[in-house]
């Protein structure tokens, strides 16, 4: 029995591999509202998962449309200096993480000719489940 979490342990690491699941929570989110000739303006805060995987620089979240069904419509590169992961995907959502204080800045950048999606850079925190 003594050697059960050891061989559960290493069930997981092969598993779960180098992903870490974080719970994180904006504490600041300003933008410019296009609805109102891009008006700058106060967004409400948002709570959200992210998985993220340093070792294969990806991350994945539902509600930032970095989405593991479409791993291929995100672009990651990492920042040894400060332990950062820093992403784009092709909706024009970026976020950038420092993995080691699990702070964050994230915005919502998409353009187009007829965009109507607001402009919004957000700032928040991570803890780790």
């Amino acid at each position: 029995m003594k050697r059960l979490p050891i061989i559960y342990g290493l069930f997981a690491a092969l598993f779960l591999g180098s992903e870490d699941i974080l719970f994180c929570s904006d504490k600041n989110a300003v933008g410019f509202d296009r609805a109102k000739n891009s008006r700058v303006t106060t967004y409400t805060k948002e709570n959200f998962t992210l998985i993220v995987d340093f070792e294969k620089k990806k991350v994945f979240s539902e509600l930032l449309l970095f989405t593991p069904a479409l791993p291929e419509s995100q672009t990651c590169v990492d920042s040894s200096a400060v332990r950062g992961l820093y992403c784009i995907n092709r909706y024009g959502g970026t976020i950038s993480i420092n993995l080691t204080t699990l702070e964050y800045n994230r915005a919502s950048i998409y353009i187009a000719v007829d965009a109507t999606d607001d402009v919004v850079i957000r700032h928040g925190s991570c803890i780790s489940y």
